[in-house]
C-alpha cells in the first residue's frame, strides 16, 4: 500500500530528476546546436528556446525540492 511518506519521497524523487534532467540538457546544449548547424539546418531561435526549456526544468525541480524541504521541517516541528 502507498501511504503518504512514500508518496513524497516519490515525488522528491520525481524533483531531482527534473532538476538533472534540466542540468544536463543546460550542459549539452552547445554540443547540440553546433551539430544541427553542421548538418546544414538553422532554426532561429533554436538555442534560446532549449536554454529556456532546460532552466523551466531546473526551477521546477528546484521548487518542488525547496517545497518538500519546507513541508518535511513544518511537520518535524509540530508537536
Amino acid at each position: 500500500m502507498s501511504g503518504p511518506g512514500q508518496k513524497k519521497t516519490l515525488q522528491l524523487i520525481w524533483a531531482f530528476l527534473l532538476f538533472g534532467a534540466g542540468l544536463a540538457m543546460f550542459i549539452t546544449i552547445p554540443g547540440r546546436v553546433r551539430e544541427i548547424q553542421e548538418a546544414g539546418r538553422y532554426i532561429f531561435g533554436l538555442k534560446f528556446g532549449l536554454y529556456v526549456i532546460s532552466v523551466f526544468l531546473m526551477i521546477g525541480g528546484g521548487k518542488k525540492i525547496y517545497d518538500h524541504r519546507n513541508s518535511s521541517e513544518k511537520s518535524g516541528s509540530e508537536p
